[in-house]
């Protein structure tokens, strides 16, 4: 078995800088989305108000999680334009 198994590619100049504008957009939204969410769900359930909850459902979780997709679409892509060796 080899010690260093070999890499699929390496990163052209447009995939290195896909991947670093998709985790620079990927990284802050996903933690301000899991954020809310655990504070949403906290406040829910210390309040019993789970009727405020779901009508902020969309402003709390929705619009975030679009900009999470958007940075996961930008990462794939940046990793899939990997050219082979």
């Amino acid at each position: 078995m080899p010690e260093n198994p070999k890499p699929k590619g390496s990163l052209t100049g447009a995939g290195v800088a896909l991947v670093v504008i998709g985790l620079l957009i990927l990284v802050p939204s996903g933690l301000c989305t899991g954020l809310m969410g655990i504070f949403g769900i906290g406040a829910a359930v210390t309040t019993g108000n789970w009727n405020n909850f779901w009508n902020d459902f969309a402003n709390d979780f929705m619009i975030p999680l679009f900009f999470v997709v958007i940075g996961g679409g930008l990462l794939w892509s940046g990793l899939s334009l990997r050219k082979p060796k």
